[in-house]
């Protein structure tokens, strides 16, 4: 009997054309994932700098706080882009990656191709906005 989670993976999403594979959008997916954590560990490491720069320093404390909340925003996006490629990679470990999480449609290839985390198709993207 074949494992289906290695169906899952390997199961063309019948909205990909031909061109595309499932196997080619996880590959993009691990990458982004692996540049997401090289940018979390780099922008921890320089909030940390900032932090102990802005305790050693005696300039413009309004200037240090503009630095730090600039950084600190950066961090959080970088987290939360993480957190989008691990979900979509638990996808298709579950066999779930590209239909969408809200009405169970298969997503749009050019939306994976664009976006290979978006866990919703357009429509109910657009929908949940306007809500």
């Amino acid at each position: 009997m074949a494992n289906p989670v290695l169906q899952g993976l390997t199961r063309p999403c019948p909205s990909l054309d031909r061109d595309s594979s499932l196997l080619e959008l996880r590959g993009r997916l691990e990458m982004l994932w692996r540049q997401q954590v090289e940018e979390v560990t780099e922008v921890t490491i320089r909030l940390h700098d900032a932090r102990a720069e802005a305790d050693r320093a005696s300039v413009d404390g309004a200037r240090i706080n503009l630095d730090l909340g600039m950084i600190e925003a950066q961090l959080e996006a970088s987290r939360r882009q993480l957190l989008e490629c691990d979900a979509a990679l638990a996808r298709f470990a579950k066999g779930t990656f590209g239909y969408c999480g809200h009405c169970g449609k298969n997503i749009d290839a050019a939306r994976l191709a664009s976006m290979p985390a978006t866990p919703v198709c357009a429509s109910c993207q657009f929908w949940s906005r306007r809500a």
